[in-house]
């Protein structure tokens, strides 16, 4: 009976179903491994990239995407979590999927699990590396979704393995250290295995499993290096060097991350594809532009690793403008540390609560920030409307702390 009912499920009907989806962390891993097995995705026919790291994983993932497929190859890409909408996640050759595709995968997960606990995480990823299994491809690209060591992408073997960073995010799930969460990011490592790290400061657990598993690092300023110059950048590395290299839009560390890994991924690579790719790249909201006069920019940086990397972008871009803030954020976040990194940068701050029942109230926000330059808001849209009250041409209007701050400030905007 069950089965005819979910079988009649439209696509929003399967996602508000799986939502549900709750479970006993102990029987995670084996029932994973068990539904996996049962779809027929171990092992995916493919090159894997993962891709971990506590920033930066999806801006990695979407440059990789974008140049290997300008070189001609087949690619899927899943990512979490989405911005907008669900399709977002996974992407065959730079394509979202039809949801009816995500709802034929949905059943066939569903009679895969039959009497089986999942979360809704494991379940949509297990969904989307069963579509990913069976579309024909050269190259897939995995970003872990919390951690590494016990998420869901990790079933898979990579054949290399990408660390972006690792700060203190997730402390709750992670550990309240570098040294617990490295250990939960180096579990995507593997045996002999090449991994691409651009952490500059190794925490000692990571070390460890690098030397007890003899992985094959290749380490920032040490195997491969880049260098920033006024107009252009270089790439350098033993295997690939590529001088005149555009500025991206995105993170230049990010990039370089995703041109050292593909260095080391023994492929032919065209460096005027590579020039072109890295010029057209944008991402929403990772310093996403949306405007100018005022400039108003979206960015979903949500921790201290991230704020601050957004503290020097503002801090480059900022001249004699005044920046208005407009910013939520959720519960399990270290509020005071990240804003910390934006009070000297930040002129005035619109604090408001997201509609999620995640979100932290605005009246807490506001008791992180500088009395007299913070408010309230209601809203997005209210605070907005105050900011376009007293806003110039010449000033920056940046909306940050969440993924759910970047959606309503979009939407907000999008259908204003």
């Amino acid at each position: 009976m069950k089965n005819n009912i979910i079988k009649q499920f439209s696509f929003y009907e399967w996602l508000n179903y799986i939502e549900k989806f709750r479970i006993n962390i102990e029987h995670r891993k084996h029932n994973v491994i068990c539904i996996a097995r049962k779809l027929g995705i171990l092992p995916l026919n493919a090159f894997i990239y993962i891709v971990g790291g506590t920033n930066g994983k999806g801006t990695t993932c979407f440059v990789l995407e974008k140049i290997l497929l300008g070189l001609g190859y087949r690619v899927g890409l899943y990512t979490s979590p989405h911005l907008f909408q669900y399709t977002e996640r996974l992407r065959i050759n730079g394509r979202e999927l039809n949801k009816n595709l995500h709802v034929l995968s949905f059943i066939r997960t569903e009679q895969a699990r039959d009497t089986l606990s999942l979360t809704y995480y494991e379940f949509i990823t297990l969904s989307a590396l069963y579509l990913l299994r069976y579309s024909e491809l050269d190259v897939i690209i995995l970003e872990v979704g919390l951690g590494g060591r016990l998420d869901t992408t990790n079933i898979i073997n990579p054949n290399i393995s990408i660390i972006t960073n690792i700060g203190l995010d997730h402390t709750e799930i992670l550990g309240n250290n570098r040294d617990l969460i490295g250990f939960e990011k180096a579990g995507i490592l593997r045996k002999n295995k090449i991994a691409i790290i651009s952490e500059k400061n190794l925490p000692r657990s990571l070390k460890y499993i690098i030397k007890k598993d003899r992985v094959r690092l290749k380490l920032i300023n040490k195997d491969w290096f880049y260098k920033k110059y006024n107009n252009s950048w270089a790439f350098i590395s033993k295997e690939f060097h590529c001088l005149n290299l555009p500025i991206p839009k995105v993170s230049l560390i990010d990039t370089a991350t995703a041109l050292a890994a593909l260095s080391e991924s023994k492929c032919f690579i065209n460096k005027n594809v590579v020039k072109h790719c890295i010029s057209q790249i944008s991402i929403p909201g990772r310093f996403q532009i949306l405007s100018y006069n005022p400039k108003v920019i979206l960015d979903v940086a949500h921790n201290f690793h991230a704020t601050t990397y957004l503290s020097k972008q503002l801090i480059d871009i900022k001249g004699f403008s005044r920046i208005y803030a407009i910013v939520g954020i959720l519960k399990n976040k270290d509020i005071k540390n990240v804003f910390l990194p934006l009070i000297s940068v930040v002129d005035y701050w619109y604090c408001i609560t997201l509609q999620t029942n995640r979100s932290v109230s605005a009246e807490i926000i506001v008791q992180y920030l500088p009395i007299g330059s913070s408010i309230i808001c209601s809203s997005t849209k209210h605070a907005w409307n105050k900011i376009q009250n007293i806003v110039s041409t010449r000033d920056i209007i940046i909306a940050f702390g969440s993924f759910f701050t970047v959606y309503e400030m979009y939407k907000m905007l999008k259908f204003k």
